[in-house]
């Protein structure tokens, strides 16, 4: 699975940040605003071993990711399996479905990224 990328923000950037350059798709550690041009951030390629600038909108990072957990069923139609997800490893736990025609497989941790 490949990793998807958002917009980066400065607003809410904290220093030491791993941003990737949109264009080039470098590495950089986030630093801060640019003290001389407002419109520019300072980054650090850590490869090089040197600071450089560049425009918040070539800019990106990775999207956040989030756990789900998945409650998985065999199907009593057909070779198919059923899920359900829930948000955390308790939700899941407590509502697992116990019945005659479904058989409970097992319930297990997904990891997603944590945006629309």
């Amino acid at each position: 699975m490949t990793d998807k990328f958002i917009p980066f923000n400065p607003e809410t950037a904290k220093n030491g940040d791993i941003v990737y350059g949109k264009l080039t798709g470098h590495k950089y550690l986030y630093v801060g605003e640019h003290p001389a041009f407002p419109d520019r951030v300072v980054t650090y390629k850590a490869s090089e071993r040197r600071l450089g600038f560049e425009l918040p909108e070539n800019l990106e990072v990775k999207a956040p990711k989030k756990t789900v957990w998945v409650n998985v069923y065999k199907s009593p139609y057909g070779d198919g399996f059923l899920s359900h997800v829930y948000d955390t490893e308790y939700g899941a736990k407590s509502n697992v479905i116990q019945c005659q025609s479904m058989k409970y497989i097992g319930t297990y941790p997904l990891e997603i990224d944590d945006v629309a």
